[in-house]
């Protein structure tokens, strides 16, 4: 997989969320796993690594246990993404992080997502102040 050759510019921020912020693969995915430092929040455990890209990158685990339905399964991955999407550039570095969902994240609106992804990111200081 290439690999961006240039620090994004730091100037403008950027809000989007292009393929290269995405862990797809199922090693690299293990790998964080095995390495990663652990955060846990009341419906999420966040996996964190420090990444040699110049750009951080999310994964996000959701298992059928979690809720049968993948219409609810997805909802939960869209609030993880958006919440990763606006604030990636505060992340103090470049890391993998992957966020697992527990049994009953399907219940969370955005804005509890939001302050629990943040407030596990702050705690285990991955994020700027």
């Amino acid at each position: 997989m290439p690999q961006s050759k240039q620090p994004p510019d730091q100037t403008k921020r950027d809000y989007s969320y292009p393929p290269s912020c995405r862990i797809k693969r199922r090693p690299e995915i293990l790998e964080l796993q095995q390495k990663g430092n652990k955060l846990f929040s009341r419906h999420f455990v966040i996996l964190v690594s420090p990444s040699e890209r110049f750009e951080s990158r999310l994964a996000v685990t959701i298992t059928k246990k979690v809720h049968k339905r993948a219409v609810m399964r997805n909802s939960i991955k869209r609030k993880v993404r958006e919440v990763f999407r606006l604030y990636r550039s505060k992340l103090a570095g470049s890391f993998d992080i992957l966020v697992i969902a527990r049994k009953n994240a399907f219940e969370v609106d955005f804005f509890n997502v939001r302050r629990e992804l943040l407030g596990a990111l702050h705690h285990g200081g991955f994020l700027r102040s």
